[in-house]
């Protein structure tokens, strides 16, 4: 099965019929989903309404991924700033959060910093450097709230104690699973979600868990013995 690289999130159908267009007439295979996870453990305890979190994302082939960005940006330095737009007041160093993290932002935006970025003269290695900044901070992963910890823990040890079939059980060993092995898709590839000392949680989680479900088989039979 073939893998795909997220390319940008829309917010309405219109826009998103629009840049499924422009794949369309590049040949560039795509697929369509919701940017909303049915459930997302990485957002426990810091969960919010904000109505981006639920967009349309348009994903393309990962080795499609540079061509197509680099589409959709051609197609949008044809058409000029608006007088209002937030680049026109834009500093070096926003311009170089921008081109540093390009996934983030609309192709509209990259192709307009970009040509912002030639004319000022802007160094490209300050653009690398911030490129490798933000690749580091994804590869370090990020730190899992304190109610996702307590949550596992608690889960995790009421979930041994009252028995590996269950839902809190299974919530349990589903917070530490996924704080040991989740992992983020993106264009510089696949990294595990959360840092390692939160992996490292998550492993000692799953150790208690298993501890305690030996434990309280033990005393059972013992107790029927």
């Amino acid at each position: 099965m073939p893998d795909y690289t997220p390319l940008q999130k829309c917010r309405t159908t219109e826009e998103a019929e629009e840049l499924t267009t422009i794949l369309k007439r590049n040949h560039l295979n795509f697929k369509i989903s919701s940017s909303a996870r049915a459930f997302d453990v990485s957002q426990l305890g810091s969960l919010s309404n904000d109505p981006n979190d639920k967009q349309l994302l348009i994903s393309v082939l990962d080795s499609d991924f540079e061509a197509a960005r680099s589409i959709l940006e051609e197609n949008e330095q044809s058409i000029p700033l608006p007088p209002d737009h937030f680049l026109n007041n834009a500093s070096d160093d926003d311009l170089i959060e921008i081109l540093g993290n390009p996934e983030s932002w609309s192709p509209f935006d990259v192709a307009h910093a970009k040509k912002m970025s030639h004319s000022r003269g802007i160094d490209s290695e300050k653009i690398q450097a911030k490129t490798n900044e933000r690749i580091a901070a994804i590869e370090k992963g990020k730190a899992a709230s304190k109610k996702l910890i307590y949550g596992g823990w608690i889960t995790s040890i009421l979930g041994a104690l009252t028995g590996p079939i269950g839902l809190i059980s299974l919530i349990g060993i589903g917070i530490a699973l996924s704080l040991c092995c989740m992992k983020e898709k993106t264009p510089n590839g696949r990294f595990y979600t959360f840092d390692p000392q939160s992996r490292k949680g998550g492993k000692r989680m799953l150790t208690a868990y298993a501890s305690i479900l030996v434990i309280a088989w033990f005393l059972r039979l013992m107790n029927t013995a």
